[in-house]
């Protein structure tokens, strides 16, 4: 997958397949004096914190549940001419699989009963598909102290449909950021 950043601290790597389907991968080596825990509020509030973090974000929609996990519908701007996209996933967060550490992570696997993507969104709206997307924050010690959190960010989706390179090139170092 070709590094499309290497800033010191901040690393992304981004692939797009002519067929819309993408990955990226964000490594923020140390976001200094700013503690895993703090990130429990957008792990358990991601409805309200998702268009605060991503600006392609345009609106998530809660679900009802499937087996005690959160579902959304999420609908994303795309830049002209492109439809705007709207994708299904389903939320299994993870508080405290360590001490201070934690993972949270989003599928479309476990929201297909939740899918609902009528005639009247396909007359501007294209489906993406979630294949995973996950944040894990870890702690970043110093002599037994921790003084910031180690962020890596995964995410494997098919986008529904082409996407030109420009745009690509574009969009794509947004949502890494």
């Amino acid at each position: 997958m070709p590094k499309v950043l290497d800033e010191p601290g901040l690393t992304i790597y981004q692939h797009y397949e002519d067929n819309g389907k993408m990955s990226i991968i964000t490594e923020l080596a140390c976001a200094k004096n700013i503690m895993p825990n703090e990130f429990k509020y957008f792990i358990e509030n991601w409805q309200n914190a998702a268009k605060d973090l991503n600006p392609l974000i345009d609106q998530v929609e809660e679900l009802e549940p499937v087996q005690g996990f959160k579902v959304a519908m999420t609908i994303a701007k795309a830049p002209w001419p492109l439809s705007a996209r709207i994708m299904f996933s389903a939320r299994y967060p993870t508080i405290d699989f360590k001490p201070n550490e934690h993972v949270f992570v989003m599928s479309e696997r476990g929201a297909e009963s939740r899918i609902n993507f009528t005639q009247a969104h396909e007359k501007d709206h294209v489906l993406a598909k979630l294949s995973v997307a996950g944040w894990h924050f870890s702690p970043i010690s110093q002599n037994d102290k921790c003084v910031g959190t180690r962020i890596f960010y995964l995410a494997c989706a098919d986008a529904g449909g082409n996407i030109p390179s420009s745009v690509q090139n574009i969009a794509g170092p947004k949502q890494a950021k």
